[in-house]
């Protein structure tokens, strides 16, 4: 069977490695690569001087016959690229998010079917060996019961996108939650910050509930001066850690206490808080993600981040996005009142020499 024919739109700051990764696959023939700005088609020559550098999408689909396209451009432009290629029968996957509303999606996963062309979403995370072997161990009970979720994803970002950190950084866990407990939230509430920046968030806290009780706590910031990728679950049986900064032993499991008071007994010269590390698989999350976007192209596979999963995340997000729009007025000052200080009867006032007289 011949190599797939496949386009990137968008050569910024996603678009070179996803023209690495995609050469990488040997069912793969790149075609195409286009971007409306001059210098970023100047860098994509210099890099792969083979791969024909275009302008629009329209035009390179046009030119160079590719069967697929995947689009790593800005959020605001996923819609129309993504309809233009879905009309002429190209399949595409979009990076994350599918788009900025839930109705775009459902009309783009509507022209997808009928033209018969696959629609997939980069969600990358859920590909990562660590959050596919976390799911593994939550799915077969390893755990136990969960109790709660708390992630942390924080860095110094000057780039500040017009969308603010929910559809920039949250939208990472509301993918990677999503596709642990297959289920989207049936609370969400939002606070956040704009930092003075403008309108839209830079630092957001997120709670959700998903199904009977599990909670959690997601923290989202373009302000924080150390990168951060922290997941914790806690569970009845054991709690899970996944840090993916650190290089190795990227998810480690910590048993969890059967009661509060083993906990308060808990020392640590005793040795009782062991964590183990499963071995994970190997792959790169974004060359997983592409192969598996080929191989429902060319076989018709199932895609583990498909259209409906994608609108499912963009709902959320949009539930969010109001959450935060009915939250984000300004606080008021409260002044706090007068603090009474009353003499405690054990102690007198404090002498001249500055100790409490006996």
């Amino acid at each position: 069977m011949k190599a797939t024919r496949v386009a990137v739109a968008g050569y910024g700051y996603w678009g070179p490695m996803i023209v690495r990764s995609l050469r990488e696959i040997e069912e793969v023939e790149l075609v195409a690569c286009c971007d409306p700005l001059p210098h970023a088609r100047q860098r994509l020559r210099r890099a792969h001087p083979d791969v024909p550098a275009y302008c629009g999408v329209p035009e390179a689909l046009q030119q160079s016959g590719a069967e697929a396209l995947v689009l790593a451009t800005p959020i605001d432009s996923h819609y129309a690229l993504a309809r233009c290629a879905l009309e002429q029968g190209v399949h595409v996957l979009v990076e994350k998010p599918l788009c900025l509303a839930s109705e775009q999606g459902r009309e783009l996963r509507e022209l997808s079917q009928k033209k018969g062309a696959v629609l997939g979403v980069g969600h990358t995370f859920v590909y990562n060996p660590a959050v596919v072997a976390l799911r593994s161990a939550l799915q077969r009970g390893v755990l136990g019961t969960v109790r709660a979720v708390s992630s942390q994803r924080l860095n110094r970002d000057t780039r500040l996108q017009p969308w603010g950190v929910l559809w920039d950084l949250a939208v990472h866990d509301i993918s990677i939650l999503q596709y642990w407990f297959q289920q989207t939230p049936s609370h969400v509430y939002v606070y956040g910050n704009t930092g003075g920046s403008g309108t839209v968030p830079v630092i957001a806290f997120i709670m959700m509930q998903f199904g009977a009780g599990v909670i959690a706590n997601v923290e989202v910031s373009w302000a924080a001066p150390v990168k951060t990728r922290r997941i914790q679950v806690s569970a009845s049986r054991a709690t899970a850690v996944l840090d993916d900064t650190q290089a190795l032993e990227r998810l480690r499991f910590y048993p969890a206490y059967p009661n509060i008071v083993d906990a308060q007994r808990f020392h640590p010269s005793l040795g009782g808080f062991h964590a183990s590390s499963p071995v994970l698989e190997r792959g790169e999350p974004l060359e997983l993600e592409l192969r598996d976007f080929i191989n429902a192209v060319r076989g018709g596979t199932a895609l583990r981040s498909d259209a409906t999963f994608g609108i499912s995340v963009v709902e959320t997000l949009e539930r969010l996005q109001r959450s935060w729009e009915q939250n984000c007025s300004p606080m008021k000052p409260v002044l706090a009142a007068p603090l009474e200080i009353t003499q405690s009867p054990h102690f007198k006032s404090v002498g001249a020499g500055g100790a409490n007289e006996p």
